[in-house]
């Protein structure tokens, strides 16, 4: 997890940051939510894994995740998801 942390934290703009999550294997970009919110989802089923977005002034990626205790120990700033509730945000 930590090594993952790192790449992400090179990170510094939403651009990047998509670019970033769609270098896994079998991901899309689309804009369910409007063109504000990439939603990046996997392509064998369509579901959304990772919604980037700015929000007041700051970058903001919504993960879907079973176990919110992983996403908080590998960023500083975990705040609950805006557009699902199966998300949470990681704002960095």
């Amino acid at each position: 997890m930590s090594y993952k942390r790192k790449e992400v934290n090179k990170l510094v703009n939403k651009q990047e940051l998509i670019e970033y999550c769609l270098s896994f294997s079998n991901s899309y970009e689309d804009f369910q939510y409007g063109s504000e919110y990439a939603a990046i989802r996997y392509s064998s089923n369509q579901i959304i894994f990772a919604l980037v977005y700015e929000c007041d002034n700051r970058l903001c990626v919504e993960l879907r995740c079973d176990d919110t205790d992983i996403i908080r120990q590998a960023f500083d700033s975990v705040e609950p998801g805006r557009r699902m509730k199966t998300f949470c945000v990681v704002v960095e």
